[in-house]
């Protein structure tokens, strides 16, 4: 693959600051993760890492805080180009990176 482009559930199991009506209307599935939101992110990361050709790109939705945990990860896994992309509300959200 050229490119991964993944929004996974990000949000750790014990976060109380998500709002109710999306607590209440989305699937827990496609929000809640283990190990503070990153479960789900770190496996992609992995997998990635074998699924992307040479100098594939990986881009990555995030939660508010996680990107100096994912960029760390994504270092070890020997992902290049880290960068972290802001949203309108200036928070984190994006995180992109390239196989090295």
């Amino acid at each position: 693959l050229d490119f991964v482009f993944s929004n996974p559930p990000y949000i750790g199991i014990n976060d109380e600051s998500i709002n109710e009506s999306v607590k209440f209307n989305e699937p827990a599935s496609s929000l809640f993760s283990m190990k503070n939101g990153l479960e789900e992110t770190n496996k992609i990361i992995e997998y990635s890492g074998r699924a992307l050709s040479r100098n594939g790109i990986l881009f990555l939705e995030n939660g508010t805080g996680q990107s100096n945990d994912i960029s760390a990860y994504l270092e070890l896994n020997d992902f290049t180009d880290i960068r972290v992309h802001i949203d309108y509300n200036g928070h984190d959200r994006f995180t992109s990176s390239r196989k090295k």
